[in-house]
């Protein structure tokens, strides 16, 4: 027969058995842990360096140069226009200020210089009727938008926008 010493020492250390092993466990299963994070950080890494590789070195089109047209072709399409312009010396440069003016017009030959002044706000202002008795006896309307009314006017070269 066991003494009772014996007993508690037997019991004692069943439980001591049993804390060691579920220690045990729990290092195990953080070593494994600290082992997948490392593979993941190396795998990722690899993958992302090769990556950037391949976007460096991946072959791309050359740019195309401004001052070159890609599809150079010997005559335009029918829906298309073709303007080439120089730039404008300083003498033929316009330029304007604050004030009221006449309705400026230009024609291919003929330049026609505007002089203007100030004057009050009272002479800027002028109804509907009065504007289109301005040009009385062409044909004319006055279109409301967005931004105001405008005055648009047939002339011997279509319509024109005042």
């Amino acid at each position: 027969m066991k003494t009772e010493s014996e007993g508690l020492l037997h019991a004692l250390f069943d439980e001591a058995t049993e804390a060691r092993t579920t220690t045990l466990e729990l290092v195990v299963k953080g070593a494994r842990r600290r082992r997948q994070v490392r593979t993941m950080r190396r795998s990722g890494g690899a993958a992302a360096a090769l990556l950037a590789v391949g976007i460096v070195l991946w072959p791309r089109p050359p740019a195309p140069s401004l001052a070159e047209d890609p599809n150079p072709s010997p005559t335009p399409p029918a829906d298309r226009l073709i303007v080439r312009t120089v730039p404008l010396g300083r003498e033929v440069l316009v330029s304007s200020r604050m004030g009221p003016s006449d309705i400026v017009r230009s024609v291919a030959n003929r330049i026609t210089v505007v002089r203007t002044s100030s004057s009050d706000a009272s002479d800027l202002a002028i109804t509907d009727d009065e504007l289109l008795a301005l040009v009385a006896g062409r044909p004319a309307a006055l279109v409301s938008g967005d931004g105001g009314k405008r005055l648009v006017v047939a002339g011997e070269d279509g319509w024109s926008t005042q």
